[in-house]
């Protein structure tokens, strides 16, 4: 059973904008000849900033759908993306440490985890829901 947009929490909203946020900031680092060089741009950025988009876009489909089942599916979509982009965020500062700040990774890696940490929030808050629900109808 789908939350009301009404009776939604900040939080649901919230990892949208946070996922929106991170993919903006992403595609700023990866666009930036002076952290990546263009030599790096098909081998490092391209998966980077395909990854980051279709995370917002998960999410966001995510956040429109009524059946559990699907926004779940969705929402579990997301969450592997993040596991994915943390590992090719982490091989595009070994492959370009001269550029990168460890601060600047640090930083980087911040937003990607609240994106995840509010992710795995709402799929916990979902599955309460739905269990609330479920309960309600025997």
């Amino acid at each position: 059973m789908s939350v009301k947009v009404c009776d939604r929490s900040q939080g649901k909203l919230e990892v949208v904008s946070k996922a929106m946020d991170f993919a903006a900031h992403t595609i700023k680092i990866c666009d930036n000849d002076k952290v990546f060089p263009k030599r790096h741009r098909l081998s490092v950025n391209a998966d980077i900033i395909k990854e980051v988009k279709m995370i917002a876009k998960l999410i966001n489909r995510a956040n429109t759908k009524r059946s559990y089942e699907k926004r779940l599916e969705l929402q579990e979509q997301a969450l592997d993306l993040t596991n994915d982009i943390e590992i090719d965020m982490e091989i595009a500062y070994r492959t370009i440490k001269q550029n990168f700040t460890e601060k600047k990774l640090d930083y980087w890696l911040k937003l990607l985890l609240e994106v995840r940490s509010l992710l795995k929030g709402w799929i916990k808050s979902d599955a309460k829901e739905h269990n609330k629900s479920l309960e309600q109808q025997d």
